[in-house]
């Protein structure tokens, strides 16, 4: 019997699910399916000479990790300060990076660090799992594959009960902070064969061949938003919980994008606006912020939300220009402390799961990340940053 807990990276808040069990009495052993155990077997002898080395290797290993996360924040913040007004990592389409076995986004340095591995590989989806997970699933890992390690903080006081998938590729270590980091080695789904991938998720690099904007106006249908459409300036209404929207032909098209891909990559902006309605995820108030800094943050979480969501139907992210003027504040938080990139990021994915399960729109079942609202320090520390 196993029971599902939740913890949240103290560090880059990423989220932590992990199945606590309690061991089986000795006159119970027998229940223990005996295919889960050569299903094991059979994955051992898939698992790559690099995760059957000593542990200095592992060290190693662990050293490039961390390289690669330095690298990558320092790219990050590099993509801020450049002078160009699409400037903004999220700006170059960001598809969610996911679990393809338990349903669950990957947040914090692990979503970026997935995506660039993405591009560097041209794999065509953001979905991995474990080389165990892709054996329940039956598919089997590909030879000469190399896996990607991210990691995970786990308290101190609950490590003893969480179970070991396969020791011979996870690894774990204490953190000063009374967290226990754990390794782990996943694969992407170009990495494996053998299964079918039932989704109909684009592939990253290609527009879709299908009409996309049905998904998205099904979704929004199941959803029950209302939309109105008049003027020229799109905005969700709190009060009215309405998003109101320029008529589809105000977005012309141009060299570089077609009017249609604009009017629905706002929308889908201005859709994770409404989901921080009371409720639905209870974003907006929660986050306990006002002002400049409030609206800097919830504009940041909306537009990386959108372009998560945009690069998932249709591949197109709009910049729009009535945000950068929000450009500056968001370069100077990032800079400050890139954290906050993840606060946002962690945010926008409450609102996306939140989505796709409410709508059903996807044939696959997506996990809801839970909200996580700022705390105290970290409302004080933006306020800080934003209006010093």
């Amino acid at each position: 019997m196993t029971k599902l807990n939740l913890f949240e990276c103290p560090n880059c808040g990423e989220e932590i699910h992990m199945e606590l069990s309690k061991p089986l009495p000795a006159s119970k052993k027998h229940l223990v399916s005996k295919s889960d155990d050569t299903l094991k077997e059979t994955q051992k002898e898939e698992i790559s000479e690099e995760n059957k080395k000593p542990e200095e290797n592992f060290k190693s290993r662990k050293a490039k990790l961390q390289k690669q996360i330095k690298d990558l924040e320092k790219a990050l913040k590099n993509s801020c300060n450049s002078e160009k007004l699409t400037n903004m990592p999220w700006h170059h389409r960001i598809p969610p990076a996911m679990n393809r076995s338990s349903g669950r986004m990957y947040s914090g340095e692990n979503m970026w660090l997935l995506w660039r591995i993405c591009k560097e590989n041209n794999y065509s989806k953001n979905n991995w799992a474990t080389i165990y997970q892709w054996g329940k699933m039956r598919a089997k890992v590909k030879k000469g594959e190399k896996s990607t390690l991210i990691k995970i903080f786990i308290p101190q006081k609950n490590f003893g009960q969480i179970e070991l998938e396969n020791k011979d590729y996870e690894h774990q270590e204490q953190d000063i902070n009374g967290f226990f980091v754990r390794y782990y080695n996943i694969f992407n789904a170009d990495q494996v064969e053998g299964w079918y991938e039932n989704t109909n998720q684009t592939s990253i690099w290609e527009n879709p061949e299908a009409n996309p904007y049905d998904s998205i106006d099904k979704m929004l249908e199941k959803l029950g938003v209302k939309i109105t459409h008049s003027g020229d300036r799109p905005e969700y209404k709190v009060k009215e919980d309405i998003i109101k929207m320029p008529y589809k032909a105000s977005f012309s098209d141009s060299h570089e994008r077609k009017g249609i891909d604009a009017y629905y990559s706002i929308l889908l902006q201005e859709l994770i606006h409404w989901t921080g309605h009371f409720s639905r995820c209870k974003r907006i108030g929660s986050n306990n912020l006002s002002g400049e800094s409030g609206l800097a943050f919830e504009k940041m979480i909306a537009e990386i939300g959108g372009a998560m969501l945009s690069t998932y139907f249709h591949n197109h992210v709009e910049v729009r220009l009535e945000n950068t003027r929000y450009l500056a504040t968001w370069k100077k938080i990032i800079n400050h402390d890139i954290k906050y990139l993840y606060y946002a990021q962690n945010q926008a994915l409450s609102a996306i799961t939140w989505i796709f399960q409410k709508s059903n729109i996807l044939p696959i079942k997506i996990k809801e990340k839970p909200f996580y609202p700022l705390n105290k320090e970290q409302v004080a520390f933006l306020r800080s940053i934003v209006e010093d």
